[in-house]
């Protein structure tokens, strides 16, 4: 079994005085992809944000690769784990100055840039698929454009932790599954993935498990057919689940 790389136990969360997130407790496993699900407004973005370091716990402890989160230093903890929120702000600069923004944990006072850390930037870009679009603007980009570049500055970061808040966001479904295979293909890089994501059939298709929320709270996490099989997804959702069996393993989808 793999070895833990985030643990949460009993940890709430949420703004101010108000627990969005109540006595959560999870294992993130290395090597992983886990998908965070749930109905709108149950937590997972707060859980994610939390996660992150962006918002302090109201209670609990999380411990990454066993030292408390609160234990490292801005610096420490940016090259172990980096975060691509949503809603991501549209800066007037070009793409590879966005994706070179990933390589600011490792440089120096004066932020000069070295050989490995061009190196890591343009491997991002390309990985991304952003690189013909290095010297664009991003005010000049599509939303799905700007998204694989925003990711492409996670992945530029090069941490073995990427969390992942609606990487899907803008694109569309052939770019969905495109950025979805990017994220497989950096999780058998070694990569261990944690995602927020709203479509069921991709959460069951790209993940190893998955963590239902209900109301900020843990309902199950659970592989994806194993999850599927107990109906507790349809349960939540309020939908008929459908599965297709396929050369290789099945399909998923969902009717009302």
């Amino acid at each position: 079994m793999n070895e833990a790389l985030l643990q949460l136990s009993q940890v709430s969360a949420g703004y101010g005085p108000k627990a969005i997130v109540s006595d959560f407790s999870l294992t993130i496993r290395a090597g992983e992809i886990l998908t965070l699900v749930g109905p709108n407004g149950c937590g997972k973005s707060t859980l994610l944000k939390t996660m992150a370091g962006h918002l302090p716990p109201l209670s609990g402890q999380l411990m990454l690769q066993g030292k408390p989160l609160t234990s490292y230093a801005p610096k420490a903890l940016a090259k172990t784990l980096s975060f691509l929120p949503q809603g991501q702000p549209t800066p007037d600069i070009e793409v590879e100055q966005l994706v070179s923004h990933g390589r600011f944990p490792y440089l120096g006072f004066q932020r000069h840039m070295t050989p490995l850390d061009r190196q890591k930037t343009e491997e991002a870009m390309a990985i991304t698929g952003v690189l013909p679009l290095r010297h664009r603007l991003l005010s000049s980009l599509s939303g799905g454009e700007k998204q694989k570049a925003y990711l492409a500055m996670v992945v530029a970061q090069d941490t073995p932790l990427l969390l992942l808040d609606e990487p899907t966001t803008y694109l569309d479904i052939g770019h969905q599954f495109e950025l979805l295979s990017l994220v497989q293909h950096l999780n058998s890089a070694g990569k261990t993935v944690v995602m927020v994501l709203h479509d069921l059939s991709h959460a069951l298709a790209y993940s190893h498990r998955i963590a239902l929320l209900q109301q900020g709270r843990l309902l199950c996490c659970q592989t994806p057919a194993s999850l599927f099989a107990s109906g507790a997804m349809q349960q939540v959702f309020g939908v008929t689940g459908h599965q297709v069996c396929r050369e290789g393993g099945y399909d998923y989808y969902f009717t009302p």
